[in-house]
């Protein structure tokens, strides 16, 4: 410490702690009281910045001067509100939590702590927070709502439904239409993780047709409509509703919204063979939420990525990308996106012809997504199981598990693109090799209309052009020289 002219620097902090603590605490109380009312008098009047110390010397001022409380409840809102606005996401929890000590702003201090919990992985405290929100009706819809995407994230999905009935009951209670809203769109997001294409359009289009929908409602049905047009095929329209729900987000300034609607479009473009554009949309992705501290948004992203180089053909820096993915997976405690990476490592091991390390991950993965209900995911493992017994030969199982898997696909409704060209083109060569002529002519024979339907023919893709001229060939009846 030096002193010149009675100001004090301390060099180090526990020079400045233990006299502090040699204080008289009447003395603290005194001197904190003192200083808020100096930083009062020449602080600026936007003091976000120094809300924290405001809040900080209010509290322990009001030993002696009990009016500051109400100043040190205003100074840990402006607080707690510009550590979230910076993406300042532990800081901003710690303050939400000194701020709901304050019965006024208790629920909405709670609730705003519970997003960004459940933001940055922390899904356990977030169901904590929520499950403590007392307030009124909107208060305890918003609270439900937590509840059920801690359901959705643990793969509970009957649970995430039966919170979801609850939220709506005190929805429509309150009479709060919006509210109303947005319970419908977390309940879409439901019906999209369990592959359910037909509620998840319906429930869209009730929302569309609904009066008063908010447009960031709007900018989320958009995006499900993306998803539903994308699975059935339908990849230009999916396109043109992910790039609509990415437009309505960037007017709102949405950013959390804004970047999952442009990682939803690197799929399409990815479905499209616009290989090095999908991967860009993952890189955009990734990069803001590095900057926000979203980590679900980056787990996300890092498998996307993965999945990527994995279809351009760089396996390792794909299964690094996974791991990555898959750790913070385990960490957050998704057991959805846990199914996903390990699902796909196992596509990255069959691309490398590791066969047995992708059939255990595809099995792995299969019964997880069965034990979830999710049945794209279900069925996505089921055929990539098939088509890897096929590659070890052991034709008989992979007969069936390949037409069960084609079963499914057709019974859901599912459109796979190029993968769905596989599919057939690995179970006609079965029923080949299988001397089974017949189903594998006529296997061969619908999956070239499929494929030729959507255009996989004008692709500029050495695998795609490979599963063509084999489908072709069986097909044509041509049997003597199967797949290898």
């Amino acid at each position: 410490m030096h002193s010149a002219e009675s100001t004090y620097v301390f060099r180090h902090a526990v020079l400045r702690d233990t006299v502090y603590q040699l204080q008289m605490p009447g003395d603290r109380a005194e001197l904190h009281c003192a200083a808020f009312h100096i930083l009062d008098r020449v602080l600026p009047a936007d003091r976000r910045q120094w809300a924290a110390g405001m809040a900080f010397h209010a509290g322990l001022g009001t030993e002696v001067e009990p009016t500051l409380e109400a100043q040190q409840c205003l100074y840990l809102k402006l607080a707690a509100d510009f550590a979230r606005d910076h993406f300042d996401n532990v800081e901003a929890i710690d303050l939400y939590l000194q701020l709901a000590r304050f019965q006024p702003e208790a629920a909405n201090a709670r609730l705003e702590a519970a997003a960004i919990a459940m933001k940055i992985g922390r899904v356990d405290q977030a169901a904590d927070l929520a499950a403590a929100v007392e307030g009124d009706s909107a208060a305890r819809v918003r609270a439900t709502l937590v509840l059920a995407e801690v359901a959705l994230t643990r793969g509970d999905y009957p649970g995430a439904l039966s919170q979801l009935q609850a939220a709506e009951s005190l929805a429509i209670e309150g009479a709060h239409i919006q509210l109303q809203h947005e319970v419908r769109i977390h309940e879409i997001g439901v019906y999209a993780r369990q592959g359910l294409m037909d509620e998840c359009q319906q429930a869209c289009e009730a929302l569309q047709n609904a009066p008063d929908v908010a447009s960031e409602t709007l900018a989320r049905v958009a995006s499900h409509l993306g998803w539903v047009n994308m699975q059935r095929g339908e990849l230009d329209t999916s396109l043109a509703w992910y790039e609509e729900g990415e437009r309505r987000m960037r007017a709102l300034n949405n950013s959390r919204g804004l970047y999952a609607a442009v990682g939803n479009k690197g799929h399409v473009l990815r479905r499209m063979g616009r290989n090095q554009e999908g991967l860009a949309c993952y890189l955009e992705t990734v990069a803001e939420a590095r900057r926000t501290g979203d980590q679900r948004m980056l787990m996300i992203g890092l498998g996307n990525i993965g999945n990527a180089h994995n279809q351009i053909k760089q396996q390792e820096v794909a299964l690094e990308y996974l791991r990555q993915a898959e750790a913070m997976a385990r960490e957050i405690g998704d057991r959805h996106a846990i199914a996903m990476n390990v699902g796909s490592r196992g596509n990255v091991f069959f691309e490398l012809k590791r066969y047995e390390e992708a059939l255990e991950c595809f099995t792995q993965a299969e019964q997880a997504q069965r034990r979830l209900g999710a049945r794209q995911g279900t069925f996505v493992n089921l055929s990539n199981r098939g088509s890897t017994l096929a590659a070890l030969r052991r034709d008989e199982e992979a007969v069936v598990v390949l037409r069960e898997a084609l079963d499914s696909l057709e019974s859901a409704g599912f459109r796979w693109g190029a993968n769905e060209l596989f599919l057939h083109d690995d179970l006609a060569s079965v029923h080949a090799r299988l001397g089974d002529h017949e189903n594998a002519a006529q296997v061969a024979t619908r999956g070239l209309e499929k494929a030729l339907a959507i255009g996989l023919d004008q692709r500029n893709d050495a695998d795609i052009a490979q599963a063509l001229a084999n489908t072709r060939r069986l097909a044509a009846g041509d049997f003597q020289a199967p797949k290898d």
